[in-house]
């Protein structure tokens, strides 16, 4: 009866041991406590500009190709006039890029493309 007693206790040790080391493990692990990014306006690496970007109708609709407009202002919020503006983007978390190949097609004035 004492060996059956042994071996219990050395099972739930073992057990206590391997929650501890997933425990460990899952605490150590990288968490994004806010999720990806998904604002619509951001200020440039440097600081020196702001660009904002919303839909041109104003509903989003999946599956559908989209335009949209893009607002390039300074930091003190004045337009920017006559900007070079290219397209890139994917989807990091699935490893592909974009499906299409977006353009910025027109200056609408005011600093909107």
């Amino acid at each position: 009866m004492a060996s059956i007693w042994r071996y219990i206790l050395a099972g739930l040790g073992l057990a206590a041991l391997l929650v501890g080391i997933v425990a460990v493990v899952y605490q150590t692990l990288p968490h994004s406590a806010s999720g990806p990014d998904l604002s619509r306006s951001k200020k440039t690496a440097n600081g020196l500009f702001v660009a904002s970007f919303e839909p041109e109708r104003g509903d989003i609709r999946q599956g559908e190709l989209q335009s949209w407009l893009l607002t390039l202002k300074t930091a003190a919020g004045a337009p920017v006039e006559g900007a070079a503006i290219t397209v890139s983007g994917g989807m990091p978390q699935h490893n592909h890029g974009l499906p299409t190949s977006p353009q910025a097609t027109d200056y609408l004035g005011e600093g909107r493309y």
